[in-house]
């Protein structure tokens, strides 16, 4: 869901995979609420729903995924430029095909053309010119600077352009030029373990444990 601070003005999503999904809008504060449906999809075929409006209000970016897929529908991303009264596909490569899982769409509150937002699914990927084309910041696959798997970004300020990625693998700090810092060490102890297993070989005991997407954690000393 996304509201446009200070306005009467909200927008929110229905996903789930009824008839009934798609975007809202309400312009009475919440009192009633109308489905979009000129140039954005609606149905049973949408199963999540992502929406961000851009810190004037006039841009809202939608990505919607599918259900039966687990891709982008139509691997586009919706773009409305007067508030939602219109939208328009923007193509964008494919992701990961994991929008059940990880998604995300976030404008950059500090470009007032409203053009710079990020989409997080497997990667990170961004936009500068309203959807038209698409940089893949992060390349999780081939090495890149952060973990995989995004699920959330949030901007230091309203008029910043510096943001927190989180992930699988925790907390990244990130620019719009694409340089990410990690902010894992310290004591941020998130791992998240399914399952774990204690040796009995030697004077001290081995630990194990197995988590998500993370690999096998061993502590080979200690009593």
């Amino acid at each position: 869901s996304a509201c446009l601070v200070g306005s009467e003005m909200c927008i929110r999503d229905r996903g789930g995979g009824t008839s009934a999904a798609g975007i809202y809008e309400s312009t009475d504060a919440g009192q009633t609420w109308a489905l979009l449906s000129s140039g954005v999809p609606t149905g049973s075929a949408i199963q999540r729903i992502s929406l961000s409006i851009s810190s004037d209000g006039t841009h809202v970016y939608a990505v919607l995924d599918d259900g039966t897929t687990n891709t982008l529908v139509n691997n586009s991303v919706y773009v409305s430029t007067d508030t939602g009264a219109t939208w328009a596909a923007k193509a964008i490569p494919a992701n990961g095909g994991q929008g059940f899982y990880d998604l995300y769409v976030a404008v950059d509150p500090s470009d007032s053309t409203g053009n710079t937002a990020y989409v997080g699914e497997l990667d990170v990927l961004q936009t500068t010119d309203g959807g038209t084309t698409w940089t893949n910041l992060t390349n999780t696959n081939s090495g890149g600077p952060v973990h995989t798997d995004q699920h959330a970004l949030a901007f230091l300020s309203p008029s910043s352009s510096s943001y927190y990625l989180g992930n699988d693998g925790g907390v990244w700090r990130g620019t719009r030029s694409g340089t990410f810092t990690n902010l894992n060490a310290g004591g941020l102890t998130i791992t998240q373990f399914y399952g774990g297993s204690i040796g009995e070989v030697g004077p001290d005991a081995q630990l194990y444990g197995g988590s998500q997407d993370n690999d096998v954690d061993q502590r080979s000393s200690g009593p």
